[in-house]
């Protein structure tokens, strides 16, 4: 049981329902603890009625600033809060409606435990396969919807003008391949960081470099990347853009994997160490749908290679794709927005527009 739950709960419960009886809770709000939960939410904000969005702290309503202006800092009070973090700790009154979802595509790392969903009147999963797992563990508020994050890929939000012109903006050369470097939490021990980040200004003759790496991820490898010359390190959470620009990523146990799968990338991983989060299943699925190396193997050549022959794993990254995602259509956002508004029908953007 998380600590601040229980340092929280009464205290949180006797001001919330104090307020319910003073004035009706009738206010829904999203809830973020970082800019990336903005990301994967805006395409389920779509079809929803405004909502507030309420900020960790300061430092992350700053970051949001000031395309998301103005903000709510925690703690408040409302009826229902959508969210992409396991924060029912944080809202510990029963009454509170509360809807979850993915802020990574499917679950690269074990599931934490069920009681973390089934806080959730609703968690929303990226796909029935993931669901039936989930419900193995005692999981019962997942629900299928897929992946919100990816919709601009598929529904035409991002069009290939749109990557025209963020090429340029780059500074990309037409004469070179373009390749997308990232890794997952340094600290999580499944992070192949180490294997490639002196690497890449050696690598840039030849390619169009970008990277993105987990939020987390140490400062010494951040401050590393930004001072790389010629590379291209990528400082937004809104990575979806950089990703469909890509002719090939090179990864770890990052989900972003899963991300790159779905835009039928191909992929160049890393052997890494297994831990306590490790799968069995994620292991296998990631070694079906991408080169796979360790750090002495020369990386150049396995890019040349990998997008020589991009077509190698494409019928294994379709079979993923149904495994982690059902279909990517650019419908996931709705599908999530139905839901919500089953519980929430106040939040119909026709309801307001009349």
């Amino acid at each position: 049981m998380v600590l601040s739950y229980l340092l929280l709960k009464y205290p949180y419960k006797l001001a919330w329902n104090a307020l319910n009886i003073i004035k009706e809770r009738k206010q829904s709000v999203f809830y973020a603890e970082d800019y990336l939960d903005m990301v994967v939410f805006k395409s389920v904000q779509k079809y929803l009625a405004e909502l507030p969005i309420v900020a960790k702290n300061k430092v992350v309503a700053n970051s949001f600033q000031p395309a998301y202006n103005p903000m709510k800092i925690y703690p408040v009070y409302p009826k229902a809060i959508i969210t992409c973090r396991h924060v029912c700790h944080k809202f510990p009154e029963k009454r509170i409606v509360k809807f979850g979802m993915r802020h990574g595509a499917y679950h690269f790392k074990r599931l934490t435990n069920a009681n973390n969903y089934n806080a959730f009147t609703k968690y929303f999963m990226t796909s029935q396969h993931e669901v039936d797992i989930a419900k193995k563990i005692g999981i019962n508020t997942a629900v299928a919807v897929g992946y919100p994050k990816l919709d601009p890929a598929f529904n035409g939000e991002i069009s290939q003008q749109d990557l025209s012109i963020l090429s340029n903006h780059l500074g990309f050369s037409n004469n070179k391949k373009s390749v997308l470097f990232t890794a997952t939490w340094d600290k999580s021990g499944m992070s192949a960081i180490d294997a490639w980040i002196d690497k890449l200004d050696s690598l840039t003759e030849a390619f169009n470099v970008m990277v993105t790496v987990h939020p987390w991820t140490s400062t010494h490898y951040k401050k590393k990347l930004i001072e790389s010359q010629n590379i291209h390190f990528l400082s937004t959470s809104d990575t979806l853009a950089y990703l469909m620009l890509a002719d090939c990523v090179v990864g770890d146990t990052s989900s972003i994997l899963a991300e790159a799968c779905a835009l039928d990338k191909p992929i160049i991983t890393y052997e890494t160490k297994e831990t306590k989060r490790s799968l069995d299943e994620i292991s296998d699925l990631i070694k079906s749908i991408s080169y796979q190396i360790d750090p002495s193997q020369d990386i150049l050549n396995y890019l040349n290679f990998a997008i020589e022959n991009k077509d190698e794993f494409r019928d294994n990254r379709q079979k993923a794709n149904i495994i982690m995602f059902d279909k990517l259509d650019g419908k996931a956002g709705e599908r999530a927005a139905k839901i919500i508004l089953e519980y929430l029908p106040e939040l119909d953007k026709r309801c307001i527009d009349s």
